[in-house]
């Protein structure tokens, strides 16, 4: 199954290293298989509400965790 589909986690890093880690680091300890990774809150409120390059996904498929940066251009993990 795609992960953008249905990701059980949508991991919000805009640093590129961060981001490989925790993946690395949820997978090995098979903490989880499908991960998105997004690199802002923007894109990730694109994808919540399927608008712009995530317009047509199905809106009922939510991921169970949401791990936000709190320091991310555009839209931060805390707002």
């Amino acid at each position: 199954m795609n992960t953008l589909l249905n990701p059980e986690v949508i991991l919000l890093e805009d640093n590129l290293s961060d981001a490989e880690l925790a993946i690395h680091s949820l997978k090995k300890n098979k903490l989880v298989n499908n991960i998105l990774h997004l690199q802002d809150g923007g894109e990730a409120i694109d994808f919540m509400f399927g608008r712009d390059s995530y317009a047509g996904l199905d809106l009922n498929n939510k991921p169970c965790l949401i791990l936000p940066d709190l320091k991310m251009p555009r839209l931060s993990g805390i707002e």
